[in-house]
């Protein structure tokens, strides 16, 4: 998909307050939870999480470079640094990466974690972090 593709797709969710993750009546479950620039899906059952997506939110006609960190209990996991450039000059993009295979069941209130690290300044090598947006995992 290319990034022009990507500029266009509106987000059209509400900021979600953190909640419950996993219902155990429920045959499969997602979490879905974003905060200013990041948002998390977690997918799974009860305690088992199969799958983890993380989206970088860009306002209208802004560029970031940096990367983005994801976590858990097991894994760590950083991508490159790389440009995201916002073309439309109206909407939020959305800059979304597959999602990761976890296949683990987790104790009962641990988290999984995202956030993305805003270079200050080519050269210098300081990063800005978003706040982080998690997922607490319940039976």
């Amino acid at each position: 998909m290319n990034l022009r593709t990507l500029a266009t797709r509106v987000i059209a969710t509400a900021v979600l307050a953190a909640g419950t993750l996993f219902a155990t009546s429920a045959p499969a479950s997602a979490f879905y939870n974003c905060h200013r620039a990041m948002c998390l899906t977690v997918k799974g059952k009860g305690l088992y999480v199969d799958t983890v997506k993380f989206e970088l939110l860009v306002p209208a006609s802004v560029t970031y470079l940096g990367h983005v960190e994801l976590w858990g209990p097991d894994f760590h996991y950083d991508t490159r640094d790389q440009t995201f450039k916002n073309w439309d000059q109206q909407k939020h993009a959305t800059f979304e990466w597959s999602p990761m295979s976890i296949g683990t069941t987790y104790a009962n209130g641990d988290k999984i974690c995202t956030r993305f690290w805003r270079l200050n300044s080519p050269g210098n090598g300081g990063y800005t972090g978003t706040p982080k947006v998690c997922a607490t995992i319940h039976d």
